[in-house]
């Protein structure tokens, strides 16, 4: 633990460990809690009355939440823990402290602990070719994301518990304002967890550099975040970077989790088969193998850098992910002058 809330942090290798028990959100979270004391600096606010019970609650939540993951080869409870710990990282610096309350912070760590609860190990796509129950349900729109936060609100409600939500105070007064804080934190978790549909990457990357560029020209309405929907908005991309930040860890843990997205992906792409349906983006098996370093590379250059350097523009401290993600780059780009075949890609992990 001694690496966590840093890019260096391998959530795989924690997550297998017999003492983390199948709950490496839990422990993440605690850690978290002990280190910068959330929930202690919520009670000084006087956002709820009872520190004990409050984190009673919070812990069998996020116990729930743990068992809610599915064994994904991707998408389970390490891959949960991993962004709550990249989101932490973010927190550390100048600008989140700035902006963010303690309320925001336990807002985001929550976010990333349930952003991909209950994933099935199929993407938005696969949902709505195949028309499926969650496709029908959620209306094509943000199909997983819905589901995700839906069924974290579900398991608030089942059991008294685990519902650490009402603890909040629902008639906060603060300097003269009055607030409800359950209906402010579930805004805002709602908004955070579907700001992690890729689909709304480009978006995200576009409104995220106005702002900075409004920053940098010196209007004085960005120094600090104030309205509620451009705070919201940093947070979600924010959520949504540490979502997708497999390639601005060191490289032994980005090969990692780079080889169990494949699988699940591949995975994937053999049920559409079986399906009759066409093969989705990124899930073709035989024509994905011939191309992984081809792949990264791509993703690399158009997806994650655009969006990175945005963020060490208005977070200069975050200059690491950068660092990490040169190095991730000539990684794959070494492997692809050498012509590797796909068994020796990950050998180094």
């Amino acid at each position: 633990m001694e690496k966590a809330g840093t890019l260096n942090f391998d959530a795989l290798a924690f997550a297998s460990l017999p003492v983390v028990a199948n709950l490496p959100i839990f422990v993440s979270f605690v850690w978290v809690e002990q280190k910068v004391h959330i929930v202690t600096d919520i009670l000084a606010d006087n956002m709820i009355e009872d520190s004990a019970n409050f984190r009673r609650t919070l812990k069998r939540f996020l116990e729930s939440i743990d068992r809610n993951y599915n064994n994904n080869p991707y998408h389970n409870g390490a891959h949960g823990a991993d962004t709550l710990l990249t989101f932490e990282w973010f927190f550390q610096f100048e600008f989140m402290k700035e902006q963010a309350s303690p309320l925001d912070h336990l807002m985001g760590l929550i976010a990333g602990a349930i952003h991909d609860v209950g994933h099935p190990g199929r993407n938005n796509l696969f949902h709505t070719k195949t028309m499926s129950e969650l496709a029908i349900r959620y209306n094509d729109k943000s199909v997983l994301e819905n589901m995700h936060v839906a069924r974290s609100f579900e398991i608030m409600q089942a059991s008294t518990d685990s519902n650490w939500l009402v603890q909040l105070r629902s008639d906060f007064q603060s300097d003269g304002q009055t607030g409800n804080l359950q209906q402010y934190m579930r805004r805002g978790l709602i908004d955070l967890v579907l700001a992690t549909d890729p689909a709304k990457h480009g978006k995200q990357v576009k409104e995220l550099a106005q702002i900075v560029a409004e920053d940098e020209e010196g209007d004085e309405s960005h120094k600090k975040v104030q309205a509620l929907e451009e705070k919201l908005f940093i947070l979600g991309t924010l959520l949504h970077a540490s979502d997708i930040s497999n390639t601005v860890k060191p490289t032994a843990i980005s090969l990692k989790w780079t080889n169990v997205l494949l699988t699940e992906f591949w995975s994937q792409g053999d049920e559409e088969i079986l399906l009759g349906q066409p093969v989705s983006p990124l899930c073709d098996r035989e024509a994905g193998m011939l191309e992984v370093p081809k792949g990264q590379i791509g993703f690399i250059n158009f997806v994650i850098e655009p969006l990175y350097r945005t963020i060490v523009t208005l977070i200069p401290e975050t200059q690491e992910a950068l660092d990490n993600l040169t190095k991730n780059k000539k990684f794959w780009q070494q492997q692809q002058s050498e012509h590797k075949p796909f068994d020796q890609l990950f050998l180094t992990t």
